[in-house]
């Protein structure tokens, strides 16, 4: 009988051992497999941040292109205004230049009245034009009795 317990005893830490070599071989694949899962999120996380940030940089790159498209449109717009604006003014100008160049009217029907007034409106302005303007004094005048008081002596 002795030799039975013996076997049985044997057996038993036989099966122990086994058992713990099972045991230990499959919390060990676990431990690997919860580790291979564990990298495979951590790249697909870093895969899908990377993503992100290529979409967020495409469209602050797409909407700073639209900001600069709607700008140049804007100032295309207000340079054609301007430009227009220039050319209604010249148009304005060559009329007023053709009118002016136009007068006195030539015409022999233009009656002798009409000549005289526009003979006397010209010398007047000949006349405006050729003296000096009266708040203007001419250069070595000596200064007339109304200036103003001078604080050294007249040198004579």
């Amino acid at each position: 009988m002795l030799d039975c317990v013996v076997w049985i005893c044997l057996a038993a830490l036989m099966g122990l051992g086994i058992g713990a070599w099972v045991g230990y071989t499959l919390v060990r694949h676990q431990d690997r497999h919860n580790l291979n899962s564990a990298q495979n999120r951590a790249a697909e996380i870093v895969e899908q941040a990377r993503k992100d940030a290529e979409n967020t940089s495409k469209e602050a790159e797409l909407k700073a292109k639209d900001e600069l498209f709607r700008k140049r449109e804007e100032f295309n717009r207000e340079a054609e205004h301007t430009r227009n604006e220039l050319r209604d003014q010249e148009r304005r100008l060559e009329k007023r230049e053709d009118r002016t160049a136009s007068w006195p009217p030539r015409s022999p029907r233009a009656s002798s009245a009409t000549r005289k007034s526009c003979a006397r409106s010209a010398s007047r302005r000949r006349a405006r034009s050729s003296r000096p303007p009266s708040s203007v004094t001419p250069p070595n005048t000596p200064p007339t009795p109304l200036s103003a008081p001078s604080i050294f002596p007249p040198t004579t």
